[in-house]
């Protein structure tokens, strides 16, 4: 009755609002570009939606975006497409709760019409593979105008949106050699399919999905994945409109991983803040005080020595109580020196990592990590904050402290160089490495300080069952939590 209601309230504005669409009216309201008065055009970008329930296990959220005269337009966001990461995904749709009002940028993929009571059962969106294309926009095309309701598929994923003005809709807007962000639409045996705006999909083989050979194409990529894509070729006189070749290859189009990894802190953080803002309305219903703010980016960043004291001894590690904090738990894994804690006993511990919505931070009291961050808590600060201000000195006194001061960032490795770390942990999408200072913060080293590094990932290998790595700095972004 909904999807009925919502096309006979569309349908009604559209010949009214055909002509102001069609004129791309200044005075249409800034949800985007609209076509025949009701359904938001392919490539626009919309500010604002309103979450609305959707069918159980569907995998997508059921948004109501505004047309040209405040009718409403029925819109699909598939969870792969609430962020650039798998895990931002997860955390955003559990946190997100029917009648919320999102902020965008979101950006239009697709548009069409769809049969309420049979194209709603399953994700029509999704082509099965490359061949089937025309038969599915054949099949959309042809369906019962009189029991079908427009509807337009949208993408949070900021890789897309900030580059909604370049990607292609038709193969005739295809540029050989272009390198384009686009999502995984489908996976076969031998390839991958990749889509931009519309149906327009590129085909990448298997030997242009990685650096390595790949015989699963199923074990590297996943439907909904974003994906750079570098255009091979270009072939207008194929039938169906014409086809084009992509490489996902990562020495083809370059590394994105660290941008996708700060895009994840940032949807985590999002998700904490919608959880909070549900737990705050819930008690305000109830007539309850609403829960305690932590400021975690201060209280705790990774690195910051906290004191803490041990509560109990469990099987997966030592669980310990922080000072001042009652509502916020530490937890020390086995391999971060759990065994060697005592009842009772208070201990200064070095933060790995926030876990916001459980209230949970992981804790290392391994002396190689707790050395350094309790010479900085000694000091009132940080070990991050520490170098930062080291490193301020350091310029000052060379005779350029005031303008770096005004641009004043952490001392972090620059983009592109190696640098040796060691994995202290591991989480489900990423891991926390600790690096090592490879050279004297003005830039100069001297032999001694070339060969300590090397000496300092033998000692720590020795010492703990942490795995040194050669990695390489990807991207820098200041996230929230410190991270």
């Amino acid at each position: 009755l909904v999807l009925k209601q919502a096309r006979k309230s569309a349908d009604a504005a559209a010949d009214q609002h055909t002509a102001a669409a069609a004129a791309a009216d200044p005075a249409a309201p800034s949800w985007g570009s609209f076509i025949a008065g009701f359904v938001v055009a392919e490539g626009a970008i919309v500010q604002q939606v309103l979450h609305r329930t959707a069918e159980e296990g569907a995998g997508l959220l059921e948004l109501l975006l505004p047309g040209t005269g405040g009718e409403q337009v029925l819109a699909h966001l598939p969870a792969a497409h609430l962020s650039d990461h798998p895990g931002g995904s997860e955390a955003l749709m559990a946190a997100l709760k029917p009648g919320q009002t999102l902020s965008g940028p979101f950006l239009v993929l697709q548009q069409r019409r769809l049969n309420p009571e049979r194209d709603l059962q399953k994700d029509r969106w999704q082509q099965q593979d490359a061949e089937t294309a025309g038969a599915v926009a054949a099949g959309a095309e042809n369906s019962n105008e009189g029991s079908s309701v427009p509807i337009v598929l949208v993408t949070r994923k900021p890789a897309l949106v900030s580059a909604a003005d370049k990607l292609p809709s038709s193969v005739s807007e295809v540029t050989q050699g272009a390198v384009l962000p686009g999502y995984v639409a489908s996976i076969t045996r031998d390839a991958v399919f990749v889509r931009f705006l519309g149906r327009c999909t590129g085909r990448a083989g298997l030997p242009q999905l990685a650096d390595t050979f790949v015989t699963d194409p199923a074990r590297h990529f996943v439907t909904g994945q974003t994906v750079m894509a570098a255009v091979l070729t270009v072939d207008d006189s194929a039938p169906g409109g014409g086809k084009f070749a992509v490489s996902l290859k990562p020495s083809v189009v370059g590394s994105f991983e660290g941008k996708y990894l700060a895009t994840l802190m940032r949807d985590l953080e999002l998700a904490y803040q919608l959880d909070q803002a549900s737990e705050a309305a819930a008690a305000a219903k109830a007539g309850e005080e609403p829960p305690a703010q932590i400021d975690w980016g201060t209280l705790f960043p990774p690195g910051k020595a906290v004191g803490a004291r041990l509560h109990e001894q469990r099987d997966y590690g030592a669980v310990l109580d922080l000072e001042d904090h009652p509502d916020v738990v530490g937890l020390v894994v086995p391999d971060h020196g759990a065994a060697d804690l005592q009842a009772g006993a208070t201990v200064m511990a070095c933060v790995l990592d926030v876990s916001k919505s459980s209230g949970i931070i992981e804790l290392s009291v391994l002396p190689e990590l707790t050395q350094i961050t309790e010479a900085a808590a000694a000091s009132g600060t940080s070990s991050i904050s520490s170098s930062r201000k080291q490193n301020s000195m350091k310029r000052k006194q060379a005779g350029d402290g005031d303008q770096h001061q005004q641009k004043e960032q952490l001392l972090l490795p620059a983009v592109g160089s190696e640098v040796q770390a060691m994995v202290q942990l591991v989480k489900d999408h990423y891991v926390i490495v600790s690096m090592l200072q490879q050279q004297q913060a003005d830039g100069s080293a001297s032999k001694s300080s070339k060969k300590a590094p090397k000496q300092q990932l033998q000692q720590q290998q020795q010492q703990h069952i942490g795995i040194g790595v050669l990695a390489r700095a990807d991207f820098n972004s200041q996230s929230p939590a410190g991270k």
